[in-house]
């Protein structure tokens, strides 16, 4: 996140991506990963007219904090957003990057996958497998 934060800016070096670094260390990072089995572009899986393509597209770019969450006994911890990356061609797949505030036991995460599944809750549950790996959502 920090690297993404510094594209374009010409000057980078390692003060800034250690000051940068720091900042995104203060919360709980994570990364979605969302690809089809059968290597296409997910934006456009099963779509009912080319609209729903940018719909999809916008609730990526604005909605996500409010599809995930953290869920901390009974507590929920708000999701911030970074940004979302996609591929193409190559290897079709859109990687999303948020934190969920620092200093909680996070027991859970819920996704509220409106975007491909009209509102199905999917529980990622398996915390400290996450932050090793990847998690990656098969469509």
């Amino acid at each position: 996140m920090a690297l993404n934060e510094l594209k374009g800016d010409g000057t980078m070096d390692f003060s800034k991506i250690s000051s940068l670094r720091k900042k995104y260390a203060e919360g709980e990072n994570f990364c979605l990963r969302i690809k089809s089995e059968k290597h296409e572009d997910v934006l456009r899986k099963n779509l009912q007219s080319e609209d729903g393509y940018f719909k999809r597209i916008e609730m990526l770019s604005t909605y996500f904090p409010l599809m995930i969450a953290g869920i901390s006994g009974t507590d929920t911890i708000p999701c911030q957003f970074h940004h979302f990356e996609r591929t193409y061609t190559v290897q079709p797949f859109i990687q999303v990057l948020f934190s969920l505030e620092d200093g909680h036991t996070l027991d859970k995460i819920i996704f509220t996958d409106a975007i491909f599944n009209t509102g199905e809750t999917i529980a990622l549950e398996h915390i400290t497998t996450y932050i090793e790996e990847l998690p990656i959502l098969k469509l």
